[in-house]
């Protein structure tokens, strides 16, 4: 009895997600919010083969170039979703939020961000310099942000950086934080943890 030949398998595709999907007036785009037909063609591309990695970048480098809204918050929305660790995308995506719609835009992205790679020291610098610069120094906003990122990325090898910024910019705030501050610091094996230990 001859076996039939298994199915041929049909290449995985992506759903790209589209926040007028719901159909209420708001979300229906407008003129200047259509695709443009470079973007079109980079969009066509990705939807053939999500894995083209060369084409999202080149996607997203379009969208962040003619800076609407609507088509920025989708490529950047389907790309993270398929590369959720590359971290420089997030700060772009952050980046564009502030400049398209406002500081706590960009600082629901960052959340988003630290939530998916909490371990990215060099993320949560980005988050903290964000921060930093919104609150123009605003020292309890700031303070909560480095503990966060401490708390989340402690144990991670290369956040000595991450440590090393937050003593610093308390030995210019309250120099009474210093030296707890510095008992956690040396309690985490880190990169330089000698440097730091002698320092």
């Amino acid at each position: 009895m001859e076996v039939p030949a298994p199915p041929k398998a049909i290449p995985e595709t992506i759903v790209i997600e589209d926040n007028a999907a719901d159909g209420s007036d708001d979300d229906q785009p407008g003129p200047d919010e259509l695709p443009t037909t470079e973007e079109m063609s980079f969009w066509k591309a990705v939807e053939e083969n999500p894995n083209d990695f060369a084409s999202w970048t080149y996607l997203l480098q379009v969208v962040e170039k003619n800076g609407k809204l609507k088509q920025t918050k989708k490529a950047f929305d389907s790309f993270l979703k398929l590369y959720p660790y590359c971290y420089g995308y997030w700060k772009k995506y952050a980046d564009q939020m502030k400049k398209l719609v406002s500081n706590e835009e960009a600082y629901q992205v960052f959340n988003q961000a630290v939530e998916v790679i909490p371990l990215s020291a060099d993320l949560w610098a980005y988050f903290i310099h964000f921060i930093a610069e919104w609150k123009n120094g605003e020292e309890t906003s700031i303070r909560e942000i480095y503990e966060r990122a401490v708390g989340a990325c402690s144990g991670e090898f290369k956040a000595d950086k991450i440590w090393e910024a937050f003593v610093e910019w308390e030995k210019q705030t309250d120099k009474t934080r210093v030296l707890d501050l510095y008992k956690r610091f040396l309690s985490c094996i880190l990169n330089n943890h000698q440097h730091h230990f002698d320092k």
